[in-house]
């Protein structure tokens, strides 16, 4: 694999998310007037590199895939497994954001941002060690499940591209709402009020979504 190659085609990928994302919501209604914050050196060392963390989740991610065969025969088992990838994902990310509040020095950094308004910048701007832990559960969660079932291909590849869009959401300062159904809801308002509240409460991922996400 050119490693080069798959840095530069995920970073523009997020890219061309954020911009499709933000021309979608360009009428949609402001949630708070306000001047976004400035981020200064440390949130760019942070997002850069968190960058190569993502890099290596989504090479991770494409050997799996490109080992598995792209065809499946059952009409249900795409759409079953991508909402259990979902909800597996959430109960860990929950039990992790529980104690990221609990040592708080790790998640401080994104909680900075009360405001998030730069989507997915906004989003992967973290503590990389808070960025580490939420990919490897994600990984090891798509493995452990795909050692089950054998995950189509296509549930995967849904799964990380609906987190990716979910994040680019959640960190817009526009009142935008999407409900994929079954509980899988990324809504833009809910977790601008985690951030503003820093409420350890509203914690279910499909609503608050953010930062494993790729």
């Amino acid at each position: 694999m050119h490693y080069g190659l798959i840095y530069c085609m995920g970073r523009f990928g997020l890219y061309l998310i954020d911009k499709v994302i933000f021309e979608l919501t360009k009428n949609a209604p402001q949630l708070i007037v306000t001047k976004p914050k400035n981020i200064n050196s440390k949130d760019y060392m942070y997002l850069g590199i968190n960058s190569i963390s993502e890099t290596i989740f989504i090479i991770k991610i494409l050997n799996l895939i490109l080992h598995k065969s792209i065809i499946c025969t059952s009409i249900y088992k795409p759409f079953v497994s991508f909402y259990l990838l979902f909800y597996l994902d959430d109960i860990g990310y929950i039990l992790l954001h529980r104690i990221l509040h609990k040592f708080y020095w790790l998640h401080f950094h994104h909680h900075k941002i009360k405001i998030p308004t730069r989507g997915y910048i906004d989003a992967g701007n973290e503590n990389p060690i808070e960025m580490a832990l939420a990919l490897i559960y994600n990984y090891y969660i798509i493995i452990l499940f795909n050692n089950l079932i054998d995950i189509p291909s296509i549930s995967i590849i849904m799964h990380v591209f609906a987190k990716a869009i979910g994040s680019c959401i959640n960190h817009l300062n526009k009142d935008v709402r999407i409900n994929l159904g079954f509980g899988v809801v990324f809504d833009s308002a809910f977790h601008q009020k985690h951030h503003i509240h820093n409420n350890r409460s509203e914690e279910h991922t499909s609503e608050l979504q953010s930062h494993s996400d790729l």
